[in-house]
């Protein structure tokens, strides 16, 4: 890892990783455990189970809150207003093609059809 800036860095490797854990002493603690059966590598409550869903879970939370615009446990920003209402439409006066005198045909409940 080196001391440049992060923004201009380019990502590290996985073997990078791989190696800068080895140097630390991390890897190597963390496979004697595995040996010892104190951390199992699979099932369901397995090392590879846990990685793969907690990078997962970050990775949506990420794209969460890029969507959103705010972080879990923020506060929302105000609503920015809709749009300006439309005026209230006017009620025309009834349609001139139809004569008031028409009614609907309607019929008793329950009568029987012809």
């Amino acid at each position: 890892m080196t001391t440049t800036d992060e923004k201009d860095a380019s990502p590290a490797s996985g073997n990078e990783l791989v190696a800068h854990l080895q140097a630390s002493g991390s890897l190597d603690e963390l496979f004697a455990k595995i040996d010892s059966g104190e951390v199992a590598i699979t099932g369901s409550d397995g090392l590879l189970p846990a990685l793969l869903k907690t990078s997962l879970e970050r990775g949506l939370q990420a794209a969460l809150s890029g969507h959103l615009g705010y972080e879990k446990g923020e506060h929302a920003p105000a609503k920015r207003p809709n749009a300006p209402m439309a005026p209230p439409r006017r009620r025309s006066s009834p349609r001139s093609d139809r004569s008031p005198s028409m009614s609907p045909a309607t019929e008793p409940a329950r009568s029987n059809r012809a």
